[in-house]
């Protein structure tokens, strides 16, 4: 009998723990262990097959709650660098891959290579001061059995 008056407070505060993790964007796996909402950061994420990252078309991808472009590099390595150009915020993801191993902006045809670096702009002077100055955030990827892996970590891999 004495377990069954305490029940309900016992709920009372699972249920404000939980309305909590909620509020802070986390989830309780166990006892000590909280998830974050949109998962956690310095891991290894499946991203895409392989095969569906061609040389001339870009491909979108959402994860962990980012905007991310996929496309090949110049030794047919695939690339992630996050879908929005730095100059105006037009979706990378748009636009083609023209040029060997880079990717160009369907707004203003900044072109960016590999590791996110504006390399030419088509609207900017070959000596352009602008375009130097412009940098994507690029995520490291691996291929492993046809998928591509994605480092969504802030710290290196």
């Amino acid at each position: 009998m004495l377990k069954t008056l305490h029940e309900p407070e016992e709920q009372k505060k699972t249920r404000e723990r939980e309305i909590k993790d909620e509020a802070r964007g986390s989830s309780q796996i166990g006892p000590f262990d909280y998830c974050p909402r949109l998962g956690f950061r310095e891991y290894w994420y499946p991203g895409i097959k392989a095969k569906k990252v061609g040389r001339k078309r870009p491909v979108r991808l959402r994860m962990l709650g980012e905007e991310i472009v996929l496309f090949r590099g110049k030794q047919g390595q695939v690339v992630a660098l996050t879908d929005w150009c730095p100059h105006r915020g037009a979706r990378f993801s748009n636009g083609l891959c023209d040029f060997q191993g880079t990717i160009t902006c369907p707004y203003h045809g900044y072109v960016f290579d590999e590791t996110g670096q504006c390399v030419a702009g088509l609207i900017e002077a070959v000596d352009s001061s602008l375009a130097p100055k412009m940098r994507a955030k690029r995520y490291p990827t691996a291929e492993s059995n046809g998928i591509v892996f994605i480092w969504m970590g802030q710290t290196p891999p």
